[in-house]
């Protein structure tokens, strides 16, 4: 999703307690979190793999492998505690065509304390089907990370799609689930990697780069 969001019930637990946590809690967007300012080159991948189909009984799954080239493009995750992080994929599903609506059944990653991303809150023509981690600050740089979902079926056999990186805190800092991890609301909360158009259309497999000496992207070889 643009904005990590919480259930709706943490966010009515939130908003009883803003007296005590106003300084914490951001309501510029819904279920955002106030976050140190930071650029893309402290928190977004350097390169990584996205492969997007369907299995041999037709289930549609999206999975997507990233790199930190170095721990300087983690800066800013690295330095915060209660940091969270997704690669977040959304299906274009302005002409109600999307190749995936939403997780389901099966996922894994080799993320820490990765959880299944949820919806609430997403625009209903571009919803974020992510697996998300609720303590970036463990990513290391040098390592390959994943994560692949199920997924099910749009309307159409294919469909644009987009991704962007996300960073995030936990509220609580205690607690390492969906319903704690938020967006940030302040400014370069979100970097797109791949943007919606061209001749990136799912299924694929599809290479990246992000700013690693050029920004770019090709088919798989």
């Amino acid at each position: 999703m643009r904005v990590r969001q919480g259930s709706r019930s943490l966010i009515a637990a939130v908003a009883a307690l803003m007296l005590v946590v106003a300084p914490i809690i951001s309501y510029a967007g819904f279920g955002e979190i106030s976050c140190t300012t930071a650029t893309d080159l402290e928190y977004a991948p350097a390169t990584g793999r996205s492969i997007i189909g369907a299995d041999s009984t037709g289930t549609r799954f999206n999975c997507q492998y990233f790199y930190w080239n170095k721990a300087q493009r983690m800066k800013w995750l690295r330095n915060n505690a209660d940091s969270t992080f997704e690669l977040d994929t959304f299906f274009y599903n302005y002409d109600g065509g999307a190749y995936g609506l939403s997780p389901y059944g099966s996922w894994s990653s080799n993320m820490p304390y990765s959880y299944v991303d949820t919806q609430f809150g997403d625009h209903p023509s571009e919803t974020a089907i992510t697996i998300g981690t609720a303590s970036a600050q463990s990513l290391r740089a040098g390592v390959w990370y994943n994560y692949s979902t199920q997924m099910t079926t749009g309307l159409n056999a294919s469909s644009w799609y987009k991704i962007s990186a996300q960073r995030g805190r936990r509220w609580p800092s205690s607690c390492f689930t969906t319903d704690c991890s938020f967006g940030c609301s302040t400014q370069s909360n979100n970097q797109q990697i791949l943007p919606f158009g061209g001749n990136r259309y799912a299924p694929e497999c599809r290479d990246w780069w992000y700013k690693w000496d050029v920004t770019t992207n090709v088919p798989c070889y």
